[in-house]
């Protein structure tokens, strides 16, 4: 039975969604664990923030939403204030950055409110550099 072209493209937009609306989730990094997430993961995307920062909450449903569409990368985010010592190590001055890392290194740095667009060009360049 054939089915109606319609129906095929409909079905194929929902898949597509399924598929990359899943909600992944973003791990909490500290002071302790984040040279482990970084040894353990091949990249490793980590957002500075802060609990009183404003962008840095409007940024977060962004970064939910690119997380699902990028399984290779593991998302992560980082309180600066409960965790001086990794915020301090990164020169992170001002929030929200977000810093993508590859083999445990640092390669891509982007500050502000840079929005889904900005975190899915800091994915695409790395992923498609490998």
């Amino acid at each position: 039975m054939d089915t109606d072209p319609e129906v095929a493209r409909i079905m194929a937009k929902k898949m597509r969604e399924r598929m990359f609306n899943t909600p992944r989730t973003i791990v909490d990094a500290n002071d302790g664990t984040l040279q482990n997430m970084l040894h353990t993961n091949s990249m490793l995307l980590l957002d500075f923030w802060a609990e009183w920062c404003g962008p840095c909450r409007a940024l977060h449903p962004a970064f939910q939403t690119v997380a699902g569409e990028y399984p290779s990368i593991q998302f992560a985010r980082l309180n600066i204030d409960k965790n001086p010592l990794m915020t301090a190590k990164y020169a992170v001055q001002s929030i929200p950055t977000i810093i993508l890392f590859h083999k445990g290194r640092p390669v891509h740095r982007m500050t502000g409110m840079v929005g889904a667009s900005g975190i899915r060009d800091m994915c695409k360049s790395k992923c498609q550099s490998d």
